[in-house]
């Protein structure tokens, strides 16, 4: 707390004190959500790129592009979104599931590529799973748990 010239309390970094002890901070992003969050965001971005070059072949080829080539480039870019949004603590849920359904194709495929895919998709899974306190922190929730904890368990046979 500073002091104006008078010795009284300035009211302007009393009210800036008040505020920031009101507001918590986040916890600092967990390694493993940085990690989960670039793997997304590399494995769309390749996947696009080469979803992109076989629809090109395609229609090169057949005049057309085929659906499943559209649906892969769709997917490669909403992997890549889902990536940056991870990496700002938002969508946990949808990555989550759809990570788990992408590994799970991709390790049915039983070709070399999809086993490792697969298995990195297992990895961010694992990841998320793993982070999920610091997906689930709000602004006020650690203040409402040590009043929670102070109560002595309000429900509980006295």
């Amino acid at each position: 707390m500073t002091l104006s010239r008078h010795g009284q309390p300035d009211a302007s970094s009393a009210d800036t004190e008040l505020a920031e002890a009101r507001e918590p901070e986040r916890p600092p992003r967990p390694l493993l959500v940085e990690i989960a969050s670039a793997v997304l965001i590399v494995d769309g971005l390749l996947s696009t790129i080469l979803s992109l070059d076989l629809a090109g072949r395609l229609a090169d080829q057949n005049g057309g592009i085929e659906p499943l080539a559209l649906f892969t480039i769709a997917f490669g870019l909403a992997t890549t979104l889902l990536g940056v949004l991870l990496h700002f603590g938002r969508a946990w849920l949808v990555t989550l599931n759809v990570a788990a359904i992408a590994g799970f194709l991709e390790l049915t495929a039983a070709s070399p590529a999809g086993l490792v895919t697969g298995a990195i998709d297992v990895l961010v899974v694992l990841a998320l799973l793993w982070t999920r306190p610091w997906f689930a922190w709000r602004p006020g929730a650690a203040a409402i748990q040590d009043e929670d904890d102070g109560q002595g368990g309000g429900d509980q046979a006295r």
